[in-house]
């Protein structure tokens, strides 16, 4: 099957110049040279040049690292960036194909009838049509053989051209008017000349049916633009030599009067037109087979048929939405689109370019390289191009380009070619761990890395919420499960691994997920408190959920002593008592969620660094309009009321939506007694737990921590007790 592959001359070249040998050459070349003057068209032609042979080169050096198959454009930045990403430019591509193909139908028609007035201009654009999508539907090859006929045509209406300047003058028409009005400037000329050069996605558009498609893209592709650059040239010179400006100017159909023979350029205007056409009838059913096999349409289009593997069913669809846009609609005003597109896919491919080079992958291997930033000049001439031309079709083409991309983001068939975006995001991640472990953390940079310790996450389905509450848009959520060492084999560890990234995907909890082995469940906790993390980025607090006081065992107080080695910050969860640990929250509005938190004077550090994750979940959507309570005791009525105006002020200064609430209590009465007889159906209770002191005998500070939760245990809410033990000055933010 391999020696029926096209090779670079009929799959490359003829496609790309016959697309680029447009009516442009024939009806504009002579009035925008006589406009502008030849200057400003050789600038126009080189910086077209220069672009297209960058994104030619891009386009080489992503080929050169791929088996290309069909789709061309789409195919090479779907492998590249994704399927959403090249969907949506597929997609838009393949719309262009179709306006290409009906627009160079209907001037093919023009032409025509207006040679033979007896013609009907609908019956010749149906018969025209019918011809060329018969001839792409039978063979690839038939048709890019009829399409060297057509450039030999086509050559031989340019030589007419060049034999016709030197041999015939024509003097202006008295009171002949020029064709564009004053306005008419160097971007203007840019818009219609430029798109002479843009027609390589003729033959990428072939690429799977290439013998070899890396090769063929690096030769085909620049020496087609090449070629079609010098002819431009040599024109637009040869019209400034022999013809007046005045002539030039006033007159577009100047080379079909002074070609020789007379009439040549009829017939080259025909043959450019039908090139044009066939050109895209033969790229973009190609487009949408490629763009069905990866199941972004109905697979039926990916059907072939015929040792070229021709796609017929797809064919014909393009034919039938060609057949309603050529009967049923003028076009005229829809085509400045597609120069629009172009710029995009181009840009796009140059992008990805730099990216692939820029990262350095190890599956980045191409056998033909660039400069590293040689594609980014090509993106940012692409999109600088775009908008010197016309901003409002440029802001268009974006946005229906990003339109079909937002639709394609809802359906998960664009998720099974990822290609290099997980090596950008590795990129990324590579620059900012180096960049976080060269700063000092300090309060300005300070973000919440919190991670759960437990061994069943899904036992708390209310202190997952609540830990995703904590982290919400602000820090980074990992859970550290502890699982037992006979699960440390490569079947049941990445199973259970798996089933966890799972549950929290279903419960709507981004995070991050490690599994650690231990024949204990807190000596597994410790091992992770003191090893996770590259560099800086650690967890800087760690939640621990104690269910019951029977968990309350000298191995928290180590995990605890462990915490205040590594300046950890400690959480610890203690479920109401009165509720199944695994009933999720009330199903409720935010507005009717409470929240209490108890100020304590004595541990101001713990403290700040409660009222600092309180605006975390208070920010969080869940709990964005609960009523917060700012609650302090109080032993007389002067202490009430000084410790309300401190506590206002500090709510005021720091413009933080709680209400403050001061208890007077009896004086030397028990702290956390007074909390828990004010408990009335809150849903958290946020409290300070008593911080470890390593001059501090063990079994004195756990028994602190027992009767802490013991006195707790009549609570109506869920209760987070917070120790502070990292470095950073959380009152430097509430001061």
């Amino acid at each position: 099957m391999q020696d029926k592959k096209l090779g670079t001359f009929f799959g490359i070249f003829i496609p790309n110049v016959t697309m680029m040998f447009g009516v442009i050459i024939f009806l504009r070349l002579s009035v925008v040279t006589g406009t502008v003057g030849f200057g400003q068209v050789f600038l126009i032609y080189l910086i077209s040049l220069i672009l297209m042979l960058i994104t030619s080169a891009s386009t080489t050096m992503l080929a050169s690292n791929m088996e290309v198959g069909a789709g061309g454009v789409y195919y090479i930045i779907g492998r590249s960036l994704g399927l959403k990403i090249g969907g949506a430019v597929g997609l838009a591509t393949y719309m262009t194909q179709i306006l290409i193909i009906a627009f160079c139908t209907s001037a093919f028609a023009y032409t025509v009838v207006s040679l033979f007035p007896c013609l009907s201009l609908t019956v010749v654009e149906i018969v025209t049509l019918l011809f060329l999508t018969v001839i792409s539907s039978y063979s690839a090859r038939a048709a890019l053989k009829a399409q060297g006929v057509i450039m030999l045509v086509l050559m031989v209406a340019i030589i007419s051209i060049i034999i016709g300047t030197t041999q015939n003058t024509v003097d202006p028409l008295p009171d002949a008017k020029p064709y564009f009005d004053n306005t008419f400037g160097f971007w203007q000329a840019f818009a219609i000349l430029y798109s002479a050069l843009t027609g390589i996605e003729a033959g990428m558009a072939l690429s799977g049916t290439l013998r070899n498609p890396g090769r063929s893209l690096k030769i085909g592709n620049p020496t087609s633009l090449i070629f079609v650059f010098l002819t431009y040239l040599t024109l637009a010179g040869l019209a400034e030599y022999y013809f007046t400006a005045d002539v030039l100017k006033s007159d577009p159909f100047l080379f079909r009067k002074i070609s020789w023979p007379l009439g040549i350029v009829t017939v080259g205007v025909c043959a450019a037109t039908i090139s044009s056409a066939l050109g895209s009838i033969l790229g973009g059913p190609r487009i949408l087979q490629s763009l069905s096999q990866d199941r972004i349409t109905p697979q039926i289009f990916a059907r072939t048929y015929g040792p070229l593997k021709e796609p017929r069913y797809a064919i014909a669809l393009t034919f039938v939405i060609t057949l309603a846009l050529v009967l049923g609609t003028d076009i005229d005003q829809i085509i400045p689109i597609y120069t629009m597109i172009c710029l995009i896919n181009y840009g796009l491919l140059n992008l990805t370019a730099f990216i692939s080079n820029k990262i350095n992958a190890p599956s980045w291997r191409p056998t033909y390289r660039l400069p590293v930033f040689l594609p980014l000049i090509g993106f940012f001439m692409c999109g600088i191009i775009m908008f010197m031309i016309s901003p409002a079709w440029g802001f268009t083409a974006i946005a229906v380009v990003t339109l079909i991309y937002l639709l394609m983001r809802r359906n998960e068939y664009a998720s099974e070619i990822r290609g290099i975006r997980r090596s950008i995001w590795f990129w990324l991640m590579r620059q900012g761990l180096y960049q976080l472990d060269s700063d000092t953390e300090d309060i300005s940079t300070w973000h919440p890395t919190l991670m759960v310790l437990s061994i069943s996450p899904s036992s708390y389905p209310r202190m997952v919420k609540m830990s995703k509450n904590l982290t919400d848009d602000n820090g980074l959520l990992i859970f550290g499960v502890v699982l037992p060492t006979a699960w440390n084999n490569a079947n049941r560890l990445p199973w259970n691994k798996k089933a966890l990234i799972s549950y929290f995907a279903e419960q709507k909890v981004k995070c991050l997920v490690t599994t650690h082995t231990s024949d204990s469940p807190y000596q597994g906790f410790i091992n992770l408190t003191q090893t996770h993390g590259i560099g800086h980025l650690e967890p800087n607090t760690m939640l621990l959920p104690i269910p019951t006081l029977e968990d309350l065992t000298p191995e928290v107080l180590e995990l605890v002593k462990t915490c205040y080695a590594t300046q950890k910050n400690v959480l610890i969860y203690f479920p109401e008592q009165s509720k199944d640990m695994s009933t999720p929250f009330p199903k409720k509005s935010s507005a009717k969620r409470v929240v209490n938190l108890w100020w304590n004077s004595e541990d101001r550090a713990s403290t700040d660094l409660m009222m600092n994750f309180i605006e975390i979940l208070a920010d969080s959507h869940a709990w964005k309009k609960a009523k917060i309570y700012l609650n302090a005791q109080a032993e007389s009525e002067n202490q009430e009321q000084s410790i309300k105006e401190f506590l206002r002020d500090l709510v005021k200064l720091n413009r933080l939506n709680i209400q403050v609430r001061v208890h007077q209590t009896v004086k030397d009465s028990c702290e956390i007694e007074n909390i828990s007889d004010r408990s009335d159906k809150e849903d958290i209770t946020l409290q300070v737990l008593p911080s470890y002191d390593p001059e501090q005998s063990d079994t004195e500070y756990l028994a602190k921590l027992r009767d802490v939760l013991e006195k707790s245990q009549n609570m109506n809410s869920d209760c987070l007790f917070i120790s502070k033990y990292d470095p950073i000055d959380h009152g430097l933010l509430l001061k």
